[in-house]
Parts: structure tokens; sequence; C-alpha cells
């Protein structure tokens, strides 16, 4: 069996895991500092995490966040948002993905390790937990989990917060995305599309009993053996230089209008348009035209996109594109045909009609 690092930590934070430690572990491992390594984290205090293509302004009640001393951080990694708190667990894998037994796409591989640990909570809680595409786990219609995945080359960032104690925190009241992001739910809020294992099972499990169980599963599915270690001081020096390049707000309202557009051009139109798509994520498009064309847009969405900047790329390409479903479309699978893109739970044609939609209707005149 291959041996992995396993790191137990309590110091950072759920936001400051993903926007500073995940990016310094993720480039320790690609540089060949360390090898491959297991974090699992438990959290004292609350956080925040949007992933890359979130906007803040509409998802997050910032205000809120601020009085509660709820702290907002933004990773570079694709998925929705996440709130921690007391009651959570965090598992992060930094691996070489090529070297075992797993798909070779960023989707295939969340398939296998979450299916994994589906079998394993069920067998060792007594529940009926389920693997629900694209990169959720489920007890009943409730899920309990938030999962990413990215491939940067062979190197896999992969990250799993798990929901172990009631959640203790006002979610409603942190979260606030629109009403179509649950369109093709049960529920009609955060609190009412989330459990956590201690509701489930019907009793309080401890951490060190859910790790076991994580670690257990990861063995089986991958050949793994983990032994303790701690960070390096490279990766200490790592952490310090992502902590100066994220944790500041230019980076973390990235996705916004403001900082995207800035003043909207005279003359120029702009429309909105969000749409969730069915076991897929919700997309928020905001565009703006003039004369029939496209001057500036902005994609936002829960995408498990991989290469990471895939989104912005197409942004890019989009630029002076004619408001016409087939000069779009044509954008679109060209993005999509680029070597290693996965845009799971999303066809070049879907994207390409919610664009279009975007871009057509719906606006209001710029100043």
């Amino acid at each position: 069996m291959k041996k992995w690092r396993l790191v137990l930590q309590n110091e950072f934070t759920y936001g400051e895991l993903g926007s500073m430690v995940s990016p310094a572990l993720k480039r320790a491992r690609k540089e060949g500092v360390v090898g491959d390594t297991a974090v699992l984290s438990e959290f004292s205090r609350p956080s925040v995490l949007l992933c890359y293509y979130i906007n803040p302004e509409k998802e997050i009640d910032l205000k809120y966040c601020e009085q509660k001393g709820i702290t907002i951080h933004r990773i570079l990694s694709s998925g929705g948002t996440g709130v921690s708190n007391t009651g959570q667990m965090v598992l992060s894998l930094y691996f070489d993905a090529p070297q075992y037994p797993l798909p070779p796409d960023a989707q295939g591989i969340m398939r296998v390790i979450l299916s994994g640990l589906a079998e394993a909570f069920s067998t060792h809680f007594d529940v009926d937990c389920r693997f629900r595409p694209l990169n959720d786990l489920v007890i009943g219609p409730r899920k309990f989990t938030l999962c990413t995945c990215y491939l940067d080359g062979p190197i896999a960032q992969f990250r799993l917060a798990v929901q172990v104690k009631r959640f203790s925190l006002d979610v409603n009241r942190i979260i606030t995305p629109p009403p179509e992001k649950f369109a093709d739910k049960q529920g009609k809020s955060v609190s009412e599309v989330i459990t956590s294992i201690e509701e489930a099972a019907g009793r309080p499990p401890s951490f060190p009993e859910v790790r076991d169980v994580m670690l257990g599963s990861l063995t089986r599915t991958l050949g793994v053996q983990f032994q303790e270690g701690d960070l390096t001081p490279r990766e200490a020096d790592y952490i310090a230089r992502s902590k100066e390049a994220y944790d500041n707000p230019s980076f973390k309202f990235a996705r916004t209008e403001r900082m995207k557009f800035g003043a909207v051009p005279a003359g120029a139109v702009r429309s909105e348009y969000r749409e969730k798509i069915t076991r897929g994520p919700m997309i928020s498009i905001v565009v703006l035209t003039r004369e029939g064309r496209i001057q500036n847009i902005l994609i936002n969405g829960g995408f498990q996109v991989s290469p990471l900047e895939m989104v912005e790329r197409l942004e890019d390409a989009l630029l002076d594109t004619e408001v016409r479903e087939d000069s779009i479309r044509k954008k679109v699978e060209e993005v999509y045909s680029m070597p290693h893109v996965e845009f799971p739970g999303l066809a070049a044609e879907e994207f390409s009609r919610i664009i279009f939609k975007a871009a057509s209707g719906g606006g209001k005149e710029g100043v």
C-alpha cells in the first residue's frame, strides 16, 4: 500500500483552509516538495467559503456575517458556497491521481471516492447514505456534505466538508441565494436541504469516530495507509504567500459586477438571467450589450469545472460576439473542445442557450 501523510489540524478556519492552506499544499504537492497528503480539519470559529465563481453580494448576507464575526473567504476551486461551524469536519486530499484506481476526470474521481464514503457511512451509522451526482452525499432527500474536486495536471485537489453535528448557525441568514437555486429540490431554503450525521443517526457522533470512518473508506478505495505528520516549513511559507494573494477584498469580490464591469458604459444595455440546471449548477449571467454585440459578460454559478479558469476563458471568448444563438454556440463549443476541459452537468448546447437568453432579453439601459 502507498503511504500518505495525514495532517490533523484545528488552527485554521474553514475559510482559511480553503483560501490559503489548500493552494499552498497543492503547490507543494505539484512541486514534489511533499508526497500525497490528507488533511482532516476541525474548527473553533465560523466562516464562509465561496468557491471561485460565486458572487458574495448576491449569495451572502455580508452585513449579518460582519455583525456575527463570520469571516468571508474565496477559494481557487469550483463549486458552491460553504458555511462552517464547530460541528463540521473537512477532509482535504492532494494527490497524484493517475497513481490510483480512479477515472481520469474530476467528476469521476468524486463519484468513486464519494460512493465509497456513502457505503462506509451507511454501514457504520446504520443510515441510508447515497452518492447523488454530481457531488453530494445525501441521507434521504437531504445532503450533509459539500464537495469539490479539480485537477491541475495530474494533481487532484479534493475537498469534502461533512456536517457531523447539528448546525449551530442560522444558515438561512448567512446564505441568501436566489430562489432559482432550489428549482429542482424538495426544500426551498438552505436549511431545508441540509442535515447532519447526528440528526440522521439519532446520536451525536464523535469527530474521531467520523475521522476513522472516512480514513477507512479511503484505505479501501485507494489502497493507501496513513501516517501522521506535520506541515513543512516550505508549506508554511506558501501559506503566508497565499494569505497575501487571496485574503483581500479585490480577490474576494472579483466576481461582482462592480469589480468586473466598473461603470456601465454609456449606451450599453444590461441584462440578467438565472437558471438552475436539473442535477447541475445554478447559472447566473449578467451581460452588457451594445449595438447587438456582447461588450462584457459575467458568468457565475456553482460549476464543477476543470480547469478552473475555463469560465473566464469563455467570458473572454464571448467579447464582441454578435448576440445570435449560433454565434454564441460557436464560441462555447470552441472552449468545450479545448484539451482536458470538463463542464459536468452542463452541455455546450444548453450553456449556449442560457447565454443567448441572458444576452437577448430583460435588459436595463446603462448610464
